[in-house]
């Protein structure tokens, strides 16, 4: 999971780089996003071929890293290219059974507009995924790494008086990478032109399976933005 975090980075390199092109264009512009997710993590796994155990992770008890961000550029005629990374990893310890998850997204998307609120977006999502469990004196672990194809929509509905409702959703994996993946999110924003904090929930479902490591994951949580248009 050493790469995601540098993934990371990398957006933020993105972001300085993109920044000087979008305001040297007339039409174009950038938005940053950090913000800042805090989702509870329910699922079953096994890895090596051990037994599957369930697991249900509260925040704020087990919740140990997260480290979101997201980039938006937006094209003269509403076109726009997203880029969204997160790293998260959460804990559990319950007695004799101890499991630790680590989740690492990197998200490419495209969105073209059906209207002045609503588009349709299609992209590609990079995961790596770390699942350990321990079960007594027993221990096994597995990491995998993929890609998924992934289409959906996303919406921004001015609400007037600087207030806007903003949501997007998608579904993927078809067995590409994943069997299926799938995410959804809805979030209230106040602000001007050129910031918008966000307050909302978000949820992200991923099933892999494969001789090493068999899991379903979802994580769900609120989400707290600030959105900053370059």
């Amino acid at each position: 999971m050493r790469n995601t975090p540098t993934a990371l980075a990398r957006l933020l390199l993105a972001a300085g780089v993109l920044a000087p092109i979008a305001h040297a264009q007339d039409g174009w512009s950038l938005t940053v996003e950090p913000y800042i997710w805090v989702p509870d993590l329910v699922g079953e796994g096994s890895a090596q071929g051990s037994a599957e155990v369930d697991f249900e992770i509260d925040y704020p008890g087990e919740l140990s890293a997260a480290l979101p961000l997201a980039l938006r550029l937006e094209a003269p005629g509403g076109s726009t290219w997203t880029l969204d990374g997160l790293y998260a990893r959460w804990r559990d310890d319950d007695g004799s059974i101890r499991t630790e998850s680590e989740l690492g997204l990197l998200d490419a998307g495209f969105g073209w507009p059906l209207s002045d609120a609503w588009n349709a977006t299609l992209g590609l999502r990079a995961v790596e995924l770390d699942f350990e469990a321990s079960i007594g004196a027993t221990q096994s672990d597995a990491s995998e790494s993929w890609i998924d194809p992934w289409i959906g929509g996303s919406g921004d509905v001015p609400l007037g008086g600087g207030w806007s409702l903003r949501a997007w959703g998608d579904v993927g994996g078809f067995g590409v990478g994943s069997d299926f993946t799938w995410q959804a999110a809805a979030l209230a924003g106040w602000g001007s032109q050129r910031w918008r904090v966000e307050l909302g929930y978000r949820a992200l479902a991923v099933e892999f399976d494969d001789d090493d490591l068999d899991t379903e994951l979802l994580a769900h949580g609120p989400i707290l933005g600030l959105a900053l248009r370059l």
